[in-house]
């Protein structure tokens, strides 16, 4: 999956799993449907076609946008993030990344009072998984 594609399930996976009142969003622009496909191909095992994601995610747009909602499937980012220059890891948990490996969302440890979950994983297992980078050896 490219950085674009993962860039916008990034996005709208972030808006979902913060404000539940998204998916009413999206269920009154009729793309409900749309979303359940797109959560459905994000938690299989196997890698979506990017197509169809790119495909779901611009009906999701189109539908949220047509509600007042615009942007709620894009996004400014590049690619996947990584720690800041100097910046060295820890045994500390520093926050949280997408636990689909499916976008590049990363909630910070100050930014979220309890584990952040994901929108796009099973309701049953969508805690994120913690970021504990491995400390540098020189």
């Amino acid at each position: 999956m490219d950085s674009e594609v993962r860039g916008r399930v990034e996005a709208l996976c972030g808006q979902l799993s913060r404000w539940p009142s998204v998916r009413e969003t999206v269920r009154d622009g009729d793309a409900e449907g749309a979303l359940d496909a797109l959560l459905t191909l994000l938690r299989r095992s196997e890698d979506p076609d990017p197509a169809r994601l790119e495909a779901l995610l611009d009906t999701i747009g189109r539908a949220a946008a047509a509600q007042g909602l615009p942007g709620l499937t894009s996004s400014v980012r590049g690619p996947v993030p990584s720690l800041p220059q100097g910046m060295l890891g820890g045994p500390e948990n520093l926050g949280w990344t997408c636990p689909l490996a499916r976008c590049t969302r990363v909630v910070l440890a100050g930014e979220s009072e309890g584990t952040p979950v994901c929108a796009a994983a099973d309701p049953a297992a969508n805690a994120m998984t913690p970021y504990v980078p491995r400390p540098e050896t020189r």
